[in-house]
């Protein structure tokens, strides 16, 4: 959005400052402006209901409305200061904010992905853009426990991945004691939340649960799973990860005991890295083999994918159709689990990284309450 903005009398109302503009960018674009002259031309014509206006009636808000409004740039992972709290506020209600207002939204917005996701679902902004019809609530069993999910677009019983949520509840009764008391785990690629889903029932005592999901139709339906379930120690983050490293220091959380890499992420060197850290720390790595997405992209193919991950640890684990731990061990044990994945109905399939496989013995996908 390029354009300079059409000149307006200021009046009484707030001034378009610099940052004021730099955060209607942020939380409105989900960008930074263009240039040092867009802000100083906006800062010169515009007051603040010709900044809302401009930005709000723009072709590239309806754009993106349309795209689920992605974010563009670091900006996401900083912190909320005193200025963005106010420019949310200023875009939200037109109106210089009280501080009562501002104290009450910090309390509500505990980073800049839930700040920016307060002002597009406010009425004001939901009013300019056309709402999409809400998929229906269904109601499935995962690891024993009725479980309501939003967000499931298939219409038959039983979509792809409720089994692989049972799974994971399994693994980690088999691998913690304590129904996981003090763990975090972190789920990046989270989606719509079933393997999350999986871990809170595997592990209900965990200590911290975070969940990155980039696109934020998924977000939202991973926050709302979540909630509605009763996982209250999840923190779900609508942006990819950067780095376990950085999201646990971000988090103030100084352990990892389970990383999922379930996007893009787990076929990378990337992905590799994070793997290869988190497994040294003495953490759980499942990893997310999407056999279309490594087929697609340039580079390793699923069967040198599968070799790579083997060479991390000293146990990589698969499970056959009936849901049953082995070892993926020589060639033939590639082969197995590639066929595997391959008869899945999503043609993917998530693999188990660890250090030890003592847990493998007392795996069960039964005994849940």
């Amino acid at each position: 959005m390029s354009r300079a903005p059409v000149a307006a009398p200021v009046g009484s109302a707030p001034s378009v400052t610099p940052s004021l503009v730099r955060w209607a960018y942020r939380l409105v674009l989900g960008r930074e402006p263009e240039s040092a002259q867009i802000v100083a031309d906006w800062v010169a014509g515009a007051d603040l209901e010709g900044l809302r206006e401009g930005l709000f009636s723009s072709a590239e808000f309806a754009a993106l409305a349309a795209e689920g409004f992605p974010e563009r740039g670091g900006w996401i992972h900083g912190a909320v200061t005193e200025e963005a709290l106010a420019a949310m506020l200023l875009l939200r209600d037109g109106e210089a904010p009280s501080p009562a207002a501002l104290a009450a939204l910090r309390a509500e917005a505990p980073d800049l992905p839930a700040l920016r996701r307060l002002l597009l679902d406010s009425p004001e902004l939901r009013r300019r853009t056309p709402q999409r019809p809400r998929p229906p609530l269904r109601r499935h069993w995962i690891a024993g426990r009725r479980v309501a999910l939003h967000g499931l677009q298939e219409p038959e019983d039983t979509p792809p991945g409720l089994d692989l949520a049972a799974r994971h509840a399994a693994l980690l009764r088999a691998a913690w004691t304590s129904q996981g008391a003090g763990r975090v785990i972190m789920d990046a690629g989270a989606g719509i939340g079933l393997a999350t889903l999986g871990f809170a029932l595997g592990a209900p005592a965990h200590a911290a649960l975070l969940a990155h999901e980039a696109e934020l139709e998924a977000a939202a339906a991973l926050a709302a799973n979540l909630a509605g379930n009763g996982v209250t120690a999840a923190r779900v983050r609508a942006v990819a990860l950067d780095s376990p490293t950085a999201a646990l220091a971000r988090e103030g959380l100084a352990r990892l005991d389970l990383l999922r890499l379930g996007g893009a992420e787990a076929l990378g060197e990337e992905g590799k890295a994070w793997a290869r850290a988190a497994l040294a720390e003495g953490a759980l790595v499942v990893l997310r083999l999407d056999l279309a997405a490594a087929l697609a992209r340039p580079g390793p193919g699923p069967r040198a994918l599968l070799e790579g991950w083997r060479s991390l640890a000293p146990h990589l684990t698969a499970f056959t159709r009936a849901g049953e731990p082995y070892a993926v061990e020589g060639e033939e044990g590639l082969t197995r689990a590639l066929l595997g994945a391959l008869a899945r109905p999503e043609r993917a399939d998530e693999f188990v990284l660890s250090r030890e496989a003592g847990w493998r013995p007392r795996f069960t996908l039964g005994g849940f309450d």
